[in-house]
């Protein structure tokens, strides 16, 4: 995350899930979303209960176009196991379980994001871990303008 943003006048509130300590910069804690990995339904891992680390490892890991440091899945399980699959990236939500169904990889999202595409069975998802894996969404702003977002995140 750059706080250059805030710093040019660029943005007055981003919504991360990356939250690192930056001087004169607030967090506040919006969410906590499920990840899920999602793969092709006949794909061997639909079969398993939960997808491990070791898992990705000879996959394909489709991914919105961001730097791989600001991916959940790799800070929070890959990165850690030391475990680096090839990535293929893409814009769109749809554009990820299109590539997915296909068979050309597989991704991991928030479960929310692909609920409507889990009903009509299009891709199926897995829990990564055996206590699943979370991630935490901020609301980051400068300190100065932390008090307009108060009444936002105390409810």
């Amino acid at each position: 995350m750059s706080v250059s943003l805030w710093h040019r006048g660029d943005a007055d509130l981003a919504m991360i899930s990356c939250r690192e300590p930056e001087a004169g910069v607030d967090f506040h804690h919006l969410f906590r979303s499920r990840l899920v990995a999602l793969v092709a339904n006949d794909h061997p891992l639909a079969q398993k209960s939960y997808l491990e680390a070791q898992d990705f490892n000879d996959e394909t890991l489709i991914t919105y176009p961001v730097e791989e440091d600001m991916l959940d899945i790799v800070q929070l399980l890959l990165k850690p196991a030391g475990i680096t699959p090839a990535r293929r990236t893409t814009e769109l939500t749809v554009a990820i379980l299109m590539l997915v169904a296909t068979r050309r990889g597989i991704a991991v999202l928030p479960r929310w994001a692909v609920q409507h595409y889990l009903q009509r069975q299009y891709v199926t998802a897995k829990p990564i871990t055996r206590d699943g894996l979370f991630a935490d969404i901020w609301a980051a702003t400068l300190e100065s303008e932390s008090s307009k977002l108060l009444p936002l995140t105390e409810n």
